[in-house]
């Protein structure tokens, strides 16, 4: 009777457990593009088929741990494993949350411990993500994040090219890179040596190039798709603030910002003018934070660019890094932000709300 009641229990130990590992069918995790289909290696939760073969594994360390080791428990346990495996062939990504259920059964049995694991349902899918980010005031930095300023650039770099005698030559890769260089401070001069083309860069180029680039930013900058209805969401649960590069005035800045429809949604614009020492010097990011009376560490920067993140750990804020501007998933990845993800639209996902 006692032996008969010990496979009963068992077999309703290895059963319930079975129901957990099959719960979920379709799982996905979100990649740093937020397309929710691949993994990265930061913020989130990885990729891969390892949760196929690890799942098995776990549970047998879990039946081993409960200490019985009868035959039938054994023939239960295989069956459950085969069955397991064959729904892996049909579905992998399926076992990803299983493999989370079965470590944190067999961890709470061994260590009294279990592990975070945050579920969420985006755009009909369970994903599985680490705690989000604590903030209570959003960075923004405005080209190549909440506006596209692409065709700013290549009018630039049109009219740079006019300036030194080039009036039908306009090699965009040049006029990327020289927006690339000067937001990072660095020489262009270079750029030039595979055309052939001798000159005074910062005589003739460069100013032409700067003075075209602020005149078209006004007029041919435009939001990224969606930015409106994101700034909306965000504004309703986070402070946000506008910080820029630009060297203008940050009347023509909030002009801008009201002419796209997206002005009302900050409290606080800085401009280059506004600070002694641009990005990536944290004084931008000190100067924001102070306005919006928001402690440094309990701000966000969010940009495109690889010195807004070392702006961002420079001030001691936490980073967003987001692949819309100039610089490559590679790069930006080097400078280990707190997150990266394809867009501004993907952010509201990875933030706690505030506490009220």
């Amino acid at each position: 009777m006692i032996r008969r009641m010990t496979r009963s229990s068992a077999s309703m130990s290895i059963s319930l457990l079975w129901m957990r590992i099959s719960h979920l069918s379709h799982v996905c995790v979100p990649s740093p593009q937020g397309d929710f289909k691949t993994g990265t290696r930061r913020r989130l939760v990885g990729k891969g088929t390892g949760p196929v073969i690890l799942t098995p594994v776990l549970s047998a360390m879990v039946l081993s741990s409960m200490q019985t080791s009868s035959n039938f428990l054994k023939s239960v346990l295989v069956s459950r494993i085969l069955a397991f495996l064959a729904i892996a062939v049909l579905s992998p990504l399926c076992c990803l949350k299983s493999a989370f259920i079965v470590l944190n059964t067999l961890r709470h049995k061994l260590f009294g411990k279990k592990i975070s694991l945050n579920v969420k349902n985006v755009e009909g899918n369970a994903c599985l993500v680490q705690p989000k980010l604590q903030v209570r005031a959003l960075l923004i930095d405005l080209d190549g994040t909440i506006v596209d300023s692409s065709e700013a650039h290549r009018e630039a770099g049109r009219a740079g090219f006019a300036a030194i005698g080039f009036q039908e030559f306009n090699d965009e890769r040049i006029a990327r890179e020289v927006a690339r260089r000067l937001e990072q401070d660095l020489p262009i001069d270079d750029l030039f040596a595979e055309f052939q083309i001798d000159i005074d860069v910062e005589e003739r180029f460069l100013p032409a190039y700067l003075t075209a680039y602020y005149s078209a930013v006004i007029t041919k900058s435009k939001p990224f798709p969606k930015v409106k209805e994101t700034l909306q969401v965000l504004a309703k649960d986070f402070k946000l603030a506008l910080i820029t590069l630009r060297y203008a005035d940050r009347e023509q800045v909030i002009d801008e910002l009201t002419h796209l429809g997206i002005k009302k949604h900050f409290l606080v614009v800085v401009t280059a003018l506004d600070i002694n020492r641009p990005k990536p010097s944290p004084d931008a990011l000190l100067l924001a934070a102070s306005k919006l009376n928001v402690s440094i560490e309990q701000c966000a920067i969010v940009g495109d660019s690889t010195i807004d993140v070392q702006a961002g750990k420079a001030a001691g804020a936490k980073t967003v890094a987001v692949l819309t501007g100039l610089f490559s998933q590679k790069e930006l990845e080097q400078q280990k932000p707190d997150l990266l993800i394809k867009d501004i639209n993907a952010l509201s996902h990875f933030l706690a709300k505030p506490a009220s």
